[in-house]
């Protein structure tokens, strides 16, 4: 019996399990080593496509902030160019002038508006638009038709006669 091998429960079946498990691990470790040599590869190739972008991109924003600096610093130290740039004067002593015009309409609208006697005879908005609605229809209508050239609108913003007395034709 030198030939023979010892046997085992399987049957001598174990022998090829065991070679058939270590094809399968082999397979799959080298199934692994492929996929992840591919992903180092690919990973190396982002790096690389990568790598240059972030520092052109850096280069870029660094000298934009130095340019930017730099064109501030120069403006600030040019006053004639400040002088250029701003507002002339008489636009800004104009503007000044209307804004104490209007500061001063409003005070006014204030205190003529804690005087009852005053509110209860004004004109209500709805009046007042009416009559600036139908001025400006009468303008249009004028400029429109250049042969009829009458009278101006009447600019009376308040109820006829109310407390004028008569008309000065009628005394």
């Amino acid at each position: 019996m030198p030939n023979q091998q010892p046997q085992n429960n399987y049957g001598g079946q174990n022998s090829n399990l065991v070679s058939n498990q270590q094809r399968s691990q082999n397979v799959f470790v080298r199934e692994i080593r492929g996929r992840i040599d591919d992903y180092f590869v690919l990973s190396l190739r982002n790096l690389r496509d990568i790598i240059p972008k972030q520092i052109g991109y850096f280069l870029v924003k660094m000298s934009q902030e130095k340019l930017q600096f730099e064109l501030y610093t120069r403006l600030q130290n040019n006053k004639n160019i400040t002088r250029q740039l701003g507002e002339p004067e008489n636009v800004t002593v104009r503007r000044k002038q209307l804004q104490t015009i209007i500061k001063t309409l409003k005070d006014s609208l204030k205190v003529l508006q804690r005087d009852p006697d005053i509110t209860a005879a004004s004109m209500d908005d709805g009046e007042l638009s009416e009559i600036l609605r139908q001025e400006a229809l009468a303008r249009k209508n004028q400029m429109n038709n250049p042969n009829n050239r009458g009278p101006p609108p009447n600019r009376n913003m308040g109820p006829p006669n109310q407390g004028r007395g008569p008309p000065p034709n009628m005394q």
